[in-house]
């Protein structure tokens, strides 16, 4: 796979892989300017998801694309969506790591509450 001929705003080299038809990456392809449009016109109220998913799902969503119509062979499609599901089983090991820090955290909070409690002194 090549990576994106496009430019960033600050003038260096897109580092991204090119899986669009037009040769281009997610963030710079044609194919994918009205769903760029509508997430930045969301802004920050999108929270459901990080970034770097929902670009990581557009790859996908163009790879596949690509594959079916012939401009990806087969084989390297095959081994690029391999890597592919070990990134995503990477994001959600990073997701359940976050969850049980976040846990852990609250528990901590909680046993130091009900310590303080235990010694009359909770909310104090």
């Amino acid at each position: 796979m090549s990576k994106c001929p496009a430019r960033k705003k600050d003038g260096s080299p897109c580092t991204l892989d090119a899986v669009y038809a037009d040769n281009r990456c997610w963030a710079h392809s044609e194919h994918t300017a009205e769903n760029r449009r509508k997430g930045r016109s969301r802004g920050g109220r999108n929270r459901s998801g990080s970034g770097e998913l929902t670009e990581v799902k557009g790859q996908l969503k163009a790879l596949i694309a690509n594959v079916l119509s012939g401009a990806v062979e087969r084989g390297v499609g095959a081994v690029a969506l391999q890597g592919y599901g070990v990134l995503l089983k990477a994001f959600d090991l990073e997701r359940r790591v976050r969850e049980t820090d976040e846990l852990d955290a609250k528990l901590d909070e909680m046993e130091k509450r009900l310590e303080l409690a235990r010694q009359g002194r909770y909310g104090v």
